[in-house]
């Protein structure tokens, strides 16, 4: 009897309090705040994200305990951006993002920007993860709007390289349309299964192009534009290739089943 009232309380006691402490958690308590302070804006452009539906919380970056009840307990430990010492200092962002996103830091350890970062140049600080992609990896740069970014430090006044904002379009462009040939070449292999033709190798090529595309991504964060041209020139010819062995492969099946028909678009588009 005794051992069955003790169980009664102790679910009781949970039921009671541990709404009350999730109501004062990172999440709950922004999200009530509104988007007309900057921690409610900071939540809404949070939730929705990667992060958020990864359980990426405001304590991963921050610091504080998400299970506390009291403001104090919750914030405690949270240091200020402008802190040398606060995770989310600008010069210590890299590393914290590059936490979770490994191959990326990898890459921008050698690049110039984190160079800048690093000595602290007051005319000229580099860019961080967050320059071009936001606090919570709300935004990513796209060819059209990759060149205006770049100015904002590389403009006349600044005495850096001019030449970078045209470079950087350049090189972005040719990756986005590395993946448009990679999309292609994808939906002619997924048309010729469909029709039971053996496509496996051109499968293996595109496989391949995927990892260069991929890895050219990767390479970006270098900035070192040479380079990431190498891993995108590469996977557009995989590219390529495959769409070419996806045309052998059809022409193959047409001459084997239809020794009539010359013509490889009346099997393609019929």
């Amino acid at each position: 009897m005794r051992i069955r009232w003790k169980l009664i309380l102790l679910i009781t006691f949970f039921r009671l309090f541990s709404p009350c402490i999730e109501a004062h958690s990172c999440e709950k308590c922004h999200a009530s705040l509104g988007e007309q302070t900057a921690v409610g804006k900071a939540y809404i452009d949070w939730k929705g994200t990667a992060h958020a539906k990864s359980g990426i919380t405001c304590d991963r970056c921050h610091g504080g305990n998400p299970g506390a009840v009291s403001f104090a307990e919750a914030h405690r430990d949270v240091l200020d951006p402008s802190d040398p010492a606060s995770p989310v200092f600008r010069a210590n962002i890299p590393q914290l993002c590059g936490g979770c996103h490994r191959p990326q830091l990898k890459e921008f350890l050698r690049s110039k920007h984190y160079r800048a970062i690093r000595a602290g140049n007051h005319k000229f600080h580099g860019p961080t993860c967050v320059t071009c992609h936001g606090s919570m990896h709300t935004s990513i740069l796209f060819p059209e709007n990759v060149a205006e970014a770049c100015r904002k430090c590389h403009h006349p006044e600044s005495g850096l390289p001019q030449q970078i904002p045209e470079e950087a379009h350049a090189t972005l462009g040719l990756i986005f349309y590395a993946k448009n040939t990679l999309q292609w070449s994808a939906e002619f292999i997924k048309m010729a299964e469909s029709r039971g033709v053996d496509v496996a190798r051109a499968a293996e090529v595109l496989k391949e192009a995927e990892q260069q595309y991929k890895a050219s991504k990767v390479k970006w964060h270098s900035f070192d534009f040479k380079e990431i041209l190498k891993k995108v020139d590469g996977a557009y010819q995989s590219a390529r290739k495959a769409k070419r062995l996806v045309d052998e492969a059809l022409a193959r099946d047409l001459k084997k089943n239809n020794p009539g028909r010359t013509s490889v678009e009346k099997k393609v588009f019929e």
